[in-house]
């Protein structure tokens, strides 16, 4: 069986964010996401987060913060401009300690 090099969840089926909600005064958004598992117990897990004001852009715009550790499903951002639409996503990627 060759190695994976990602990060996997479990179930399969259940990936990536699970909700985006306004907090306050619009100004601070809480992501949630499911859980993932690194794919060799030599790496460490974090969470890519990406949002756009453009659908199509979030993942163009590259990577916005990056959340580190197998534990944490959840973070909340205060860099919002209430009336605004964004576009959320969330990606597992796992890395050896060295790097």
């Amino acid at each position: 069986m060759g190695q994976n090099n990602y990060p996997y969840y479990f179930p399969q089926t259940s990936v990536g964010l699970k909700s985006a909600v306004s907090l306050e005064n619009g100004n601070i958004i809480k992501l949630d996401w499911t859980k993932a598992y690194p794919s060799n117990a030599n790496y460490n897990l974090g969470y890519n987060i990406y949002y756009s004001t453009l659908e199509k852009d979030v993942f163009r715009e590259g990577p916005k913060y990056l959340s580190i550790g197998q534990e944490i499903t959840s973070l909340e951002i205060d860099d919002f401009f209430p009336g605004e639409t964004y576009y959320f996503a969330v990606r597992a990627t796992q890395f050896l300690p060295a790097w």
